[in-house]
């Protein structure tokens, strides 16, 4: 999957900067390589928002779509709970729950593998902040970490 501005693939754009898209999981890509991959690809439009990243749900529906998905997917890499790199084994989690009032929003939506999802339900750790810049992790002995997007999501300009 390559998440690239449509200006890039269209060949009078003009677009000359050397990285214009991003293979997800795996970097930035030049402007002659999204075209090429583009050649045999199958293309899927999404919709961004003003900053690039893909649009919002709010309360409309508890579950995040196939677009939300990709890019919490695309923006976390891997599990946010601090110093887990598990991605097989993740899933989107509200931060503040839907239940109580959560938005089904980027910034509200984190993943995070089996293991990290059950110590927030029901391990005495808690989850706060917003997932686009930084979340808070609060464990029982009230030891405090801290955990960031994927700097290659905030350096990709999408828009």
């Amino acid at each position: 999957m390559a998440h690239v501005p449509l200006a890039a693939l269209v060949e009078e754009s003009g677009e000359t900067s050397g990285l214009v898209g991003e293979l997800e999981r795996d970097g930035l890509l030049s402007c002659e390589t999204v075209r090429r991959i583009a050649c045999d690809a199958t293309i899927v439009l999404a919709v961004d928002d003003d900053v690039g990243h893909t649009m919002y749900e709010g309360r409309a529906r508890r579950e995040p779509s196939d677009a939300q998905r990709r890019e919490i997917m695309r923006r976390d890499r891997h599990c946010r709970f601090p110093g887990c790199t598990n991605v097989t084994f993740s899933n989107v989690h509200h931060v503040q729950h839907w239940k109580a009032g959560g938005r089904t929003d980027l910034g509200n939506l984190a993943l995070l593998c089996i293991h990290h999802h059950h110590l927030v339900h029901s391990g005495g750790w808690t989850m706060t902040g917003d997932a686009n810049t930084e979340l808070t992790f609060v464990g029982p002995s009230r030891r405090i970490m801290t955990s960031r997007p994927s700097p290659l999501w905030t350096s990709v300009g999408l828009s």
